[in-house]
């Protein structure tokens, strides 16, 4: 991996390379890509002389830029460094997000009509030098709203989430120099690469958590609250008026419920007690929306996710092929707790100088 340092008006101050034999020397290299939070992080140790630490140091400076060059490419902004004189190195952090989506604040805000996601976006790059990119949800719309204040990139990540969409930053770089920033927009990231992970090869512990405090039967759905024509008080939609019945799941009123859930899940332990219904556990659920078909839907995926236990599988593999991404979806095959399953990648960490590159998986899917 080869690290050009610019500054801040993008002039190359110098270069660096993990086990390179000329020019400046980085070790402890560590870049991690992250999908849940469309971070990408990237940090290291900069090596430097008596003899150069007068034009090494002002190199690795807070608010400088690093660009990356090796089987991939990256432009951060360097926002942490901690120099270490009596060993001659600097600990440098580095982010991707510019300066200005990083240190910019947003502030409370609460949208007075539906937009769709390029809105909201447009709203938060204003002036950054992004630009929107790649867009999978054009038609989607929200009327969405923050209490608080928070940085330019948590709010564009929070903007994703409410839309159930995934974010990540992309660098036009050419040569040494970044003609674009661009910010994307996926339904979800990643591929089925039908790739197969095994216990006791690529990984050599597998925890599995169950929890029931999540567990629901039933929901009392509502949604987002409709512009009133007359400048009235509207109130929030409901499921009521609707018809659904999958044989499992159906709407009763504003409510959902799920005939297996409550088979086996009903508040009643013994046939002998009895109670005014049918011992549904209710929780209530809301989703900003408009449109009582897309509620609907919305409600019935949380449902399905409720209904049953919570699972979780955590694992970190020991060894990932290098046409692996993050997002991919790979399966999983562990005979010791016969686990048979399919999992996306959420989180990979690289070192060039060590020469290893481990993953983190979630989102996992039973019996492939």
């Amino acid at each position: 991996m080869i690290l050009y340092f610019a500054d801040r008006e993008m002039n190359i101050l110098g270069m660096a390379s993990t086990g390179g034999t000329k020019g400046l020397l980085i070790s402890d290299d560590e870049l991690t890509e992250d999908v849940e939070t469309a971070s990408e992080t990237l940090q290291f140790d900069l090596h430097y002389t008596s003899d150069n630490a007068v034009s090494v140091i002002p190199m690795a400076q807070v608010g400088h830029y690093v660009l990356r060059s090796g089987t991939t490419q990256g432009f951060y902004t360097i926002t942490t460094t901690e120099n270490n004189s009596s060993e001659r190195y600097i600990e440098v952090y580095c982010e991707s997000a510019g300066l200005d989506l990083l240190n910019e604040e947003a502030p409370a805000f609460a949208a007075t009509e539906a937009h769709p996601i390029a809105w909201y976006i447009d709203k938060y790059i204003y002036d950054t030098g992004f630009e929107r990119g790649i867009n999978e949800d054009p038609s989607s719309t929200r009327t969405l709203t923050w209490d608080g204040s928070d940085t330019a990139a948590k709010r564009l990540q929070s903007v994703a989430t409410k839309f159930g969409d995934e974010i990540y930053y992309s660098f036009d770089i050419r040569g040494l120099d970044v003609a674009h920033k661009y910010i994307n927009v996926r339904k979800q990231r990643g591929r089925n690469i039908g790739k197969t992970i095994v216990g006791g090869r690529d990984f050599d512990n597998l925890t599995i958590k169950m929890s029931i405090e999540d567990l629901a039967t039933a929901l009392i759905v509502s949604g987002g609250t409709p512009d009133s024509s007359d400048g009235s008080t509207s109130s929030p939609i409901t499921l009521s008026g609707l018809t659904y019945d999958d044989k499992d799941i159906y709407v009763d009123g504003t409510m959902l419920k799920s005939r297996t859930a409550l088979s086996e899940w009903s508040r009643y332990i013994s046939r002998d007690e009895s109670g005014s219904d049918v011992g549904h556990i209710v929780k209530l659920w809301s989703y900003d929306t408009t449109s009582q078909t897309e509620l609907l839907n919305r409600a019935i995926s949380h449902l399905k996710k409720v209904r049953n236990p919570e699972v979780n599988y955590e694992l970190e593999l020991t060894h990932l092929d290098d046409d692996v991404q993050i997002g991919d979806t790979l399966r999983i095959s562990d005979k010791l707790t016969d686990t048979y399953a399919t999992a996306r990648v959420l989180k990979i960490v690289t070192s060039e100088a060590s020469r290893t590159r481990k993953a983190t998986l979630g989102s996992f899917l039973m019996a492939y």
